[in-house]
């Protein structure tokens, strides 16, 4: 018989979405390294953890020894994403607006770049739809993938709800002075000031 050896290192990933709270789940970690003497690593989004739980920062500093901040570069991703577009003549005009996408999603101050890649992939769809002829018009497309990515934007990283898109003029009127009752300024208040004159 085979005999299979318990792993050597244990990797984690996103644990920004696990559903137990911080402290308790680098317990569980500490484990592995503590009493089984397995080496881990761990992946995750640490600005998403700290908001969400306070008591993770006091717990990290006593179980994690080394942090190595990685940050994606969508410069430099944004060539491979826009090769995956399967029409030529869809991906041309994705490249002459490739300035107008890496404006809009550093403006996001997102850093996902599955969601770019995704966004990408749906304008690009919706660019297949248009007809031939209003494809000239680069600026207008331009301002139409701003406001296409805004939105994919918003609403896949959930500061958004959809339904706020589908009610946009009532929540553009109402979130001009949300502040003056008191109430929390609206999400789509705070995308426009985000993004800028964009809608």
């Amino acid at each position: 018989f085979l005999k299979i050896e318990s792993p050597t290192i244990y990797i984690f990933d996103d644990l920004e979405r696990c559903k137990m709270d911080g402290a308790e789940m680098l317990g569980y970690i500490n484990q592995f390294v503590e009493h089984d003497g397995r080496k881990v690593i761990l992946i995750a989004n640490e600005d998403e953890l700290e908001r969400s739980d306070k008591r993770y920062l006091r717990t990290r500093e006593k179980v994690i020894g080394r942090t190595f901040r990685i940050s994606s570069s969508s410069h430099s991703a944004i060539e491979a994403f826009l090769a995956r577009v399967p029409n030529p003549a869809i991906r041309t005009i994705l490249d002459e607006l490739k300035a107008t996408i890496l404006d809009v999603f550093d403006q996001s101050d997102l850093h996902n770049l599955r969601l770019l890649q995704s966004s990408i992939l749906d304008c690009s769809r919706v660019l297949m739809l248009i007809e031939a002829e209003k494809l000239k018009h680069l600026e207008g497309l331009g301002l139409l993938m701003r406001l296409m990515l805004i939105a994919s934007f918003e609403v896949h990283s959930g500061r958004l709800p959809r339904v706020m898109l589908r009610n946009r003029i009532h929540e553009l009127v109402s979130a001009g002075d949300s502040r003056a009752d008191g109430s929390e300024v609206s999400p789509i208040k705070v995308a426009s000031d985000r993004y800028g004159q964009a809608n």
